[in-house]
């Protein structure tokens, strides 16, 4: 149904370079408190997903994230 009623398109200019990043795994090891996922994801995913505490990201950890940083 989708492709039949032109739906479903293809991703044109996609960066294949993050196609390696498997988001369970990712997710796991922050909330985890995991060294190491922040070199698998893209830096300003690492840095957002520090500064925001996202998917469980702990608050005791320091973050080095400048406040300009959250307003963008």
């Amino acid at each position: 149904y989708l492709r039949d009623n032109d739906k479903i398109k293809d991703l044109e200019n996609a960066n294949t370079d993050n196609l390696h990043i498997i988001s369970d795994e990712i997710l796991q090891m922050i909330g985890q408190n995991e060294n190491g996922w922040e070199e698998t994801v893209p830096q300003k995913v690492a840095q957002l997903i520090k500064a925001k505490h996202m998917f469980g990201y702990p608050y005791d950890v320091p973050t080095d994230i400048e406040e300009d940083f959250l307003a963008e």
